[in-house]
């Protein structure tokens, strides 16, 4: 696998949904937004409150010392950083180590950081304000080999080598945050926006460089196709499921037989697009009753699955989600017609 993480933001209505996927710290800091790159679909948008933050923390496989990693996204700026209080648009952690990243000053220049000392700004020219532009940044971490390196609309800006990278521990990248804020002031670090999150390392056969302005299109369940003994609380099974933003209890599907699975047709894609990198699949669940509980879930293409690992689940609803990379039906990249065929399932794992 090479694409680690895949973020639309269509699947969430507020701050506290976007808590079943991201760990979160400070409240009245997140809102979902219609403003999107190109006009479809779901931003996220962090506001000014008065509180320090860590951004949206993505826990990832850990990537080596020594190895690349990468985050894409589009971000637009409605306010800027107020007077040399920088804010951080991409941080490569460890735990809560930081070791790499790039934030943006109260011009607008850019600036590489390397563990948590900044380098000088080394972009000639700023972003603009509510502008939506596409950021691409790459990172190793490493003693004495170490490098940051950002594009911008796909142009390369610039970038910073030989450093050391490693903050301490053992110099791996395990967590990633975008957008945090480091100052517990309103009205400090500016109003940002940003979409189609893909986080990626350079293993694997494909998508293991650069990416690109990749967009990030999110589709919901729109009718049933085989439910086995899986059984909504209210209504159809397909309608209880495809909420934008979890309601918990109020609607939901259930079932207590371990092997049972259920599938479901989705709704179709905005645009087709040129080009497929990856399929994410998300569910947000919990367990009724006592003992062990686990859920699997992804796709259907063609008469072949492809399923997550199971995800042991607890009382309260929690979030997990899963990427494929590969069609499991022909075991090649997706096509644009495979992913409009594809159904989204469920099974009690154990």
């Amino acid at each position: 696998m090479s694409i680690l993480h895949i973020e639309g933001f269509e699947q969430y209505a507020a701050q506290a949904d976007l808590g079943y996927s991201y760990v979160l710290t400070g409240t009245g800091v997140w809102e979902i937004s219609d403003d999107t790159p190109l006009g479809r679909g779901k931003s996220v948008k962090s506001n000014q409150p008065a509180v320090n933050h860590n951004g949206l923390i993505k826990p990832i496989r850990p990537v080596a010392q020594g190895q690349y990693v990468g985050s894409s996204f589009w971000l637009k700026m409605t306010t800027l950083p107020y007077a040399a209080f920088n804010r951080a648009l991409v941080l490569f952690c460890e735990g809560n180590t930081i070791h790499a990243g790039i934030w943006i000053n109260d011009g607008g220049y850019l600036v590489a950081s390397r563990t948590t000392t900044d380098i000088a700004p080394y972009f000639s020219r700023p972003l603009l304000l509510n502008v939506w532009y596409h950021i691409e940044v790459r990172a190793k971490v490493d003693d004495t080999q170490g490098e940051v390196e950002i594009r911008v609309n796909g142009n390369t800006w610039g970038a910073v080598n030989g450093l050391d990278t490693r903050n301490g521990s053992t110099g791996v990248v395990d967590t990633v945050r975008l957008l945090p804020v480091n100052i517990s002031t309103a009205n400090r670090q500016g109003v940002f926006l940003a979409d189609s999150w893909v986080i990626w390392d350079t293993q694997g056969n494909t998508n293991n460089s650069w990416i690109g302005d990749a967009e990030v299109m999110t589709v919901f369940p729109n009718a049933d196709d085989a439910l086995g003994s899986w059984v909504p609380n209210t209504g159809a099974a397909w309608d209880a499921i495809n909420d934008a933003g979890s309601d918990g209890d109020t609607t939901f599907i259930a079932s207590s037989t371990v092997d049972d699975e259920a599938s479901f047709s989705l709704g179709a894609l905005p645009v087709t697009p040129e080009k497929v990198l990856a399929v994410a699949s998300q569910v947000v669940s919990r367990k009724t009753d006592s003992g062990a509980r686990s859920i699997s879930h992804g796709v259907v293409s063609g008469t072949e699955e492809a399923l997550s690992d199971p995800a042991s689940l607890g009382v309260s609803y929690a979030g997990d989600s899963a990427v494929f990379e590969t069609d499991p039906d022909t075991g090649l990249p997706w096509t644009p017609a495979a992913v409009a065929a594809i159904k989204s399932k469920i099974k009690v794992a154990a």
